[in-house]
């Protein structure tokens, strides 16, 4: 039985993508090994045992050790550059003090991949294993002027280096993989993203809505400049002018909310309302209640290598699919039905699917998408590769 350390930049019970993978691979990983998930948490929220999964808490093959941080502001870049290395130098610290014969670092966290280089230098005895979730580096590319351009360098070059200290790489796309491999010569493994059992099957079970009249519209996820929900409120109000009957109901929390709630405000659009982060029970409710449900990522470079979790989320549900989105993501959609692919960042479009679906009601479940989750995509049983890997 060997010892794994999973350093990460989030754990349950926060409702993360990074937090819900990494829950069921670190319960993967117990059933052979002890696995101590290192994490970070903000200052006071020390989390409730009683929130987190009984599976992570109750089992004596999996240690838990929340690493405290002050809350501190994203706005600023060069600040937030040197808080994300004071937190990732704590958690990799912690972790050093935990004795392993393997540490899985799990990024993203900006900063966690080159400080973990260092670490590594030191840590020989140790496998050091690499997952990927999303190409960090990347963040930069679509940034305008000579500053942002010089730090996209730096951070690219820093991170090609810092990759190069792992002994594995593990990624979550075909794309990301040949993206590392055309500068990493050692093993480069893709382990698909997915959606857990349970998720799954209380997703799975939910109905269409009965209301034939009113086009209800849920969006759940993150709230902010990759997910760029201006174009959804833009499209809302082209729907009030046209007099497209719609509800749209958006689910989370993120950086832009108050911005944009505060948009639908000055603008009168009354067919939108932000519910903010809520449990997965009534996030399954929404969804019981819900014709369509919408997402998109911005038409640019770093996003194109994302397969988000939302994609098996919805599916699961077997309801209807309006995602704007290019790239592995684009792909991996065009193998479920019930989907509607349309251009990123374009209200006019989005306007007039939307229109078309209206008129389209009522909408069935596709119970092709939900056999198709429940066979390529569930989590616990992707997760078992890596045990392969250690």
């Amino acid at each position: 039985m060997k010892v794994i350390n999973l350093v990460c930049g989030s754990f349950l019970p926060e409702r993360t993508a990074g937090a819900n993978r990494l829950s069921v691979v670190a319960k993967t990983l117990s059933t052979e090994n002890i696995v101590n998930v290192i994490y970070l948490v903000k200052s006071g929220e020390v989390y409730d045992p009683s929130l987190i999964d009984e599976r992570v808490m109750l089992n004596n093959n999996i240690k838990l050790f929340p690493v405290e941080i002050n809350a501190f502001s994203k706005s600023n870049f060069v600040f937030r550059t040197l808080n994300e290395i004071s937190h990732a130098y704590k958690l990799l610290r912690v972790s050093r003090g935990v004795k392993s014969d393997v540490q899985i670092v799990s990024i993203p966290f900006l900063m966690l991949l080159p400080v973990a280089m260092v670490f590594n230098w030191f840590s020989n005895s140790v496998i050091q294993i690499l997952e990927i979730r999303d190409l960090i580096w990347r963040y930069f590319e679509f940034k305008k002027g000579m500053l942002n351009k010089f730090f996209y360098h730096i951070l690219k070059g820093l991170c090609h280096l810092a990759i190069k200290s792992f002994d594995k790489v593990i990624t979550v796309t075909e794309t990301q993989k040949i993206e590392v491999e055309k500068f990493y010569t050692r093993s480069v493994t893709c382990i698909a993203n997915g959606l857990d059992d349970d998720s799954y099957r209380k997703l799975s079970s939910l109905d269409m809505a009965v209301n034939d009249k009113t086009l209800n519209i849920v969006y759940a996820g993150s709230i902010g400049y990759p997910q760029n929900l201006s174009v959804l409120l833009d499209a809302s109000k082209l729907a009030i002018k046209s007099g497209v009957d719609i509800k749209i109901d958006i689910l989370g929390d993120g950086p832009e909310k108050v911005l944009l709630e505060t948009y639908i405000k000055d603008n009168n659009i009354t067919n939108v309302n932000f519910r903010g982060a809520v449990s997965f029970e009534v996030l399954c409710d929404f969804y019981n209640n819900a014709h369509v449900l919408y997402a998109q990522l911005r038409n640019i470079p770093s996003l194109k290598s994302a397969e988000p979790t939302k994609i098996f989320e919805y599916a699961s549900t077997g309801k209807i699919i309006l995602f704007g989105i290019k790239g592995d993501g684009e792909k991996l959609l065009k193998g479920f039905e019930n989907v509607n692919l349309i251009e990123p960042d374009n209200p006019i479009v989005l306007l007039e699917r939307i229109e078309y679906l209206a008129k389209n009601l009522p909408l069935e479940l596709s119970i092709y998408n939900r056999d198709r989750v429940r066979s390529l995509y569930i989590r616990e049983n992707l997760s078992k590769l890596y045990l392969n890997e250690i």
